[in-house]
């Protein structure tokens, strides 16, 4: 049983990882046309949910499309009532087909043709996805076959008596702490009709078990929602809420609803727990169709943005002129002073932490504080777009367009740094002592850029100038050389083709990061005439 579990959960996880590459941009163009109109929005969420097979991958993309602002709320939270209604398919696939047939007879081919198919072709093909996609589903039904066989042994071998007697609220725990786990409302819907079929529960605490279900699987949105804009939140918390009030009222009318889908001539127990699920999410949906408008404006006033990663620029209204700029300048510093420790982490240098690195930022994985930087750019570009409509003194705009030249090249320095991960992690892992003593020598090299670049941003104004023409110099020099001592060093190190063109473009990205961060230098220390004469400097990348 244990065993069906962790294949049934391992199918999904390869069903989603190719769906994720297949469903691609028709799924999710569709879901946008269809989101313009709440009624076509649930209609959308069900069928693209019922293709794709997983709720998860279609409330993902509604957050991702929500959070770039192409989804209003009140849509976004229609599409998941249709994507609640779409998943029931996979239940009905699983009652009516897992145990009628032996599924184990065919999952075995389907998941060795796939599994072979899956090692062959190249990543890059979208024959390796659809051979993903199989091998997820193959493992999906042989886990299920598991799962069942293992609940008919259990069954057989333990007294589920005294559990039976247990009150309906016991199940609906049990099904929320499962599904809040394993991450899967169809896992734990598996398991359910599993055990139904083994006798080992009965209609009523599966059923209870299905109810909890659904308001564990909203925690994956929590979680993907949380630290995020307050729209995603918005759409997390809705959908929870949502959850929450339809299985409270499905729970108080357990006894009436199961009655009722008897009274229809549904007797298959599994065929019952299936039209039970389906019934709550279809009435769910439709009664709460109506107010999704009322339902979008309360989630609005009650999830707003209060939290910033600025420092500066929040506690300043953009119209005030003098105070605005001041206060761009310190906040432009800090966000030079942000990146460079981010430089220095993703070269595994010795950071140096002090007052303007916040603690929780200095703690971030590399790649998540390059997220940090992307939303810190965000808010004061947007900041800075308010202050630059009310400016009236052409002194104090010409100071705050050079300050947000600063931030945007301190950006580019941090993604040309982002962008060079792959090949510093491979240069740091290498076993060959040479590549390996090349990354050792961009460490120290960098380690000096980062500590000059600290002194320039603190040091004396008077001398400003001199010295980062001087620092600009040095590092065009050091680049120039390098690249020449690249070739050289290929051939005597014994280096191949694609060794010395990864090194090549290593170099390029780390002085492109330089560049950027001295662009930055010179709009943040000098004024505007220096700032001017240092841009017609010779550049050194091309």
């Amino acid at each position: 049983m244990l065993a069906g579990i962790g294949i049934f959960l391992l199918g999904m996880t390869f069903l989603e990882e190719a769906l994720r590459v297949l469903a691609g941009r028709p799924f999710k163009l569709y879901l946008r046309k269809q989101a313009a109109n709440k009624v076509r929005g649930v209609l959308g969420g069900m069928v693209v949910t019922a293709v794709l097979q997983s709720s998860s991958i279609v409330n993902l993309m509604v957050l991702a499309m929500v959070g770039s602002n192409v989804m209003r709320l009140e849509n976004a939270l229609a599409v998941i009532l249709g994507s609640n209604v779409g998943t029931t398919l996979d239940s009905w696939i699983v009652a009516l087909i897992g145990f009628r047939f032996s599924i184990e007879s065919f999952a075995l081919p389907i998941l060795g043709i796939a599994g072979i198919f899956r090692i062959a072709l190249p990543k890059t093909s979208r024959g390796y996805n659809w051979s993903v996609f199989f091998f997820g589903l193959g493992a999906v039904f042989l886990g299920l076959e598991f799962m069942k066989t293992g609940f008919i042994g259990l069954a057989a071998e333990m007294d589920f008596a005294s559990i039976k007697n247990y009150p309906l609220l016991f199940f609906l725990f049990v099904g929320f702490i499962i599904t809040t786990i394993i991450q899967s409302s169809y896992a734990t819907m598996a398991m359910a009709l599993s055990a139904v079929y083994a006798q080992a529960i009965d209609i009523l605490p599966a059923t209870a078990i299905i109810l909890g279900a659904e308001i564990g699987t909203t925690i994956k949105l929590l979680v993907a929602a949380a630290g995020g804009s307050s729209v995603k939140r918005q759409v997390a918390f809705g959908n929870f809420f949502y959850n929450v009030l339809v299985i409270a009222v499905a729970f108080l009318c357990i006894h009436p609803i199961t009655n009722l889908i008897l009274k229809m001539g549904l007797t298959n127990p599994m065929i019952r727990l299936v039209s039970f699920q389906t019934f709550i999410n279809l009435t769910g949906a439709v009664l709460f169709l109506p107010f999704l408008k009322v339902a979008g404006q309360w989630l609005e006033k009650r999830f707003k943005d209060t939290k910033t990663l600025t420092a500066f620029i929040h506690q300043v209204p953009a119209e005030t002129e003098e105070l605005g700029l001041e206060a761009l300048k310190k906040e432009t510093k800090r966000f030079f002073q942000l990146t460079l420790d981010f430089v220095r982490h993703s070269f595994q240098c010795r950071r140096i932490s002090n007052d303007e690195i916040p603690a929780a930022y200095f703690k971030l994985p590399v790649a998540d504080q390059y997220d940090y930087l992307k939303s810190l750019h965000g808010e004061i570009h947007s900041w800075f777009i308010e202050q630059r409509k009310v400016l009236q003194d052409q002194a104090i705009a010409d100071q705050a367009d050079q300050l947000i030249s600063s931030v945007r090249n301190t950006m580019f320095a941090a993604k040309s740094i982002h962008d060079s991960a792959s090949d510093i992690q491979q240069l740091r892992n290498s076993s060959k002592d040479e590549k390996y003593s090349l990354y050792d020598a961009a460490r120290k090299e960098v380690t000096a850029f980062c500590q000059q670049a600290d002194v320039l941003l603190h040091g004396k104004e008077i001398n400003a100038f001199e010295n980062l023409v001087s620092f600009y110099e040095q590092v065009r020099k050091d680049y120039g050389s390098q690249v020449s001592r690249l070739y050289a060093d290929g051939v005597q190190l014994q280096l191949n083709e694609t060794e010395i063109s990864t090194l090549i473009n290593f170099s390029r990205e780390r002085y492109s990061g330089y560049k950027s961060l001295m662009w930055a230098l010179k709009d943040l220390i000098l004024d505007k005439k220096q700032a001017a004469y240092f841009s017609d400097l010779p550049g050194f990348i091309r």
